[in-house]
């Protein structure tokens, strides 16, 4: 059949030229097609095994991250025994990545001795770990904690936040949502995940989510990641790109000062303005002029100078925290070429934070008309052995008290790490 076609190309010389040329523009576009087939499969062939290879670039940058959080868990029993117990944290805070970077100032002859030390090593591949605190951001879950203080203080810390937003005068976000009832939507956040179906706006929960046609909507379950946020009502996402990432929801049911940022400061009371804020932060980032915060007595002297108040800041009593960090956020990212994957991972201290909301709920469980309720530091003390007449033995029960205090905080914060590596309570590769 195809001799039969071709047949008149082939009566004349003309035509046979014409028949040569036809013939070998064909195999140069069969060629060149499969050789674009062969080089597209070669390339998704290369991708899914560099895909591969970044995937374990970032499992030994997390596994490294993990031993750094270990030896600090571990070192920090040593605390006590240092001068300046806060130089353990770079143990954990240093920039970690592959291949290792010239120190800034280094000669030209060190950062050589980096590149031969760097060429000789089997790892071929990047990979760069970010290692962040995260008892430093608010927990959305505490809305629901066991903890009436802890829950109340939450409820204002989440509105505080959304305030200092509405200060920025220049943020678009902050006039468009000037009007906006934050009080609502906090309510609706706490019905998501407390135990009753009673809405705190009024009503019952499940009215909201009829649309939904589920009758497990609000689940009246812990959030158990943050995009769940979506679908609280009154939820919008330019209000969560936010707040998101203010929270958490590992958090280490109190707030540890020392590593707060500068938002989380402010959403604690109305009166930490943005200058405040930022006093807190020079002070503990600098040793000259005192450093991180030692006690609850310590960081409220320092308010003082602005204005606030012992007695009327904390009135709520959640605790306040200035150990050592507990709960970590790990983001690993390997590279092969232009591929890269990420590994998120947190480390939680169970221990830690059962402690942490024990004392919470013992403070819950006190008395109300006792009148050592809410008092703190020196008047607290003072108020417990107000019934010793006698000088030399009001000071020796306020000592015991103070020994007592003192003995149960090291126990919380002073416990020994758990065998084996740190636990890891949420882990995700991206």
């Amino acid at each position: 059949m195809l001799n039969h076609l071709l047949r008149p190309l082939k009566n004349s010389r003309g035509s046979a030229i014409m028949f040569s040329m036809f013939l070998m523009s064909l195999l140069v576009f069969i060629a060149m097609e499969v050789s674009k087939d062969t080089v597209v499969e070669y390339e998704g062939s290369l991708n899914s095994v560099r895909r591969v290879q970044a995937y374990y670039a970032a499992k030994s940058c997390t596994d490294l991250s993990m031993l750094r959080i270990k030896a600090y868990q571990q070192a920090r029993q040593l605390a006590k025994q240092l001068p300046d117990p806060s130089l353990l944290e770079m143990i954990w805070q240093f920039p970690l990545s592959w291949p290792l970077p010239a120190p800034e100032g280094a000669s030209e002859s060190d950062k050589d001795a980096i590149k031969k030390t760097t060429a000789l090593s089997t790892f071929k591949h990047t990979f760069a770990s970010k290692i962040e605190s995260e008892s430093r951001k608010i927990d959305i879950n505490d809305l629901a904690s066991a903890s009436q203080s802890i829950r109340d203080k939450t409820h204002m810390q989440i509105l505080n936040f959304f305030q200092s937003k509405l200060r920025e005068q220049d943020s678009e976000w902050a006039k468009k949502y000037s009007n906006f009832r934050f009080d609502n939507l906090i309510n609706n956040i706490a019905d998501w995940i407390d135990s009753d179906s009673d809405s705190l706006n009024g009503g019952n929960e499940s009215s909201y989510y009829t649309e939904m046609r589920s009758q497990n909507i609000p689940p009246n379950q812990s959030f158990k990641t943050l995009e769940e946020l979506h679908m609280v009502k009154d939820m919008e996402d330019e209000i969560y790109d936010v707040l998101a990432p203010a929270i958490t929801i590992y958090g280490g049911k109190g707030v540890n000062i020392n590593y707060a940022e500068k938002d989380f400061l402010m959403s604690l009371d109305q009166r930490i303005t943005d200058q405040v804020a930022e006093a807190i932060l020079k002070r503990r980032n600098d040793p000259s002029i005192g450093g991180r915060f030692k006690d609850d007595k310590d960081f409220l002297n320092f308010l003082t100078q602005y204005g606030i108040a012992d007695s009327d800041f904390n009135k709520d009593k959640v605790p306040l925290y200035f150990d050592q960090e507990v709960n970590f956020y790990i983001s690993c990212i390997g590279s092969v070429g232009r591929i890269t994957r990420e590994i998120e991972t947190v480390i939680f201290d169970f221990k830690r934070v059962q402690s942490r909301l024990s004392n919470s709920l013992a403070q819950d469980n006190l008395p109300a008309n006792d009148p050592c309720s809410g008092k703190s530091g020196d008047d607290k003390y003072n108020c417990l052995c107000q019934n010793e007449t006698d000088s030399s033995k009001k000071k020796t029960c306020i000592d015991t008290k103070k020994a007592a205090d003192s003995k149960a905080q090291d126990q919380s914060t002073n416990t020994p790490p758990e065998p084996g590596p740190p636990y890891i309570i949420f882990q995700d590769v991206k």
